[in-house]
């Protein structure tokens, strides 16, 4: 049976996205998001958590045209969905990683001042991209 698995993520991207090309004409695009929340404590207090999320976008295109726009501090929504590596490291332990696989980016809060924007579609689960950019002019009414 297969089984849900989508998410969606929206936040700031912790430092600069980083581009690694992983065979001739593919490349993986990896950046990291960090979300706050708030919630009540016990005590009824405001409590904010930050949570920082791995995001990686596999394709050529997108790291062509898409990742130098993805800055430090850039408010950005991730679909995508939930995945995990794991490996035995070099000191013979068991390491896990949770990530998401994005396949739709949006850039958020974005204005027509900034004069750039993309709106990145990849087909469903293919590592052959298909990347659809927007302009800013598209994307804000």
């Amino acid at each position: 049976m297969v089984y849900l698995n989508f998410a969606v993520i929206e936040g700031n991207i912790t430092r600069d996205a980083e581009v690694r090309h992983v065979t001739e004409g593919n490349s993986v695009t990896a950046f990291t998001i960090a979300n706050n929340e708030s919630f009540m404590n016990s005590k009824n207090e405001e409590v904010s958590k930050a949570n920082f999320i791995h995001v990686e976008i596999w394709g050529e295109s997108f790291a062509q045209k898409v990742s130098p726009h993805l800055k430090k501090g850039i408010s950005v929504r991730v679909y995508g969905k939930i995945r995990s590596d794991f490996w035995i490291s070099d000191d013979g332990t068991k390491k896990e990683r949770v990530f998401i696989r994005g396949t739709n980016l949006d850039f958020v809060n974005y204005s027509k001042a900034n004069g750039k924007s993309a709106n990145f579609k990849q087909d469903d689960d293919s590592i052959d991209d298909t990347v659809v950019l927007k302009t800013i002019d598209d994307l804000v009414p």
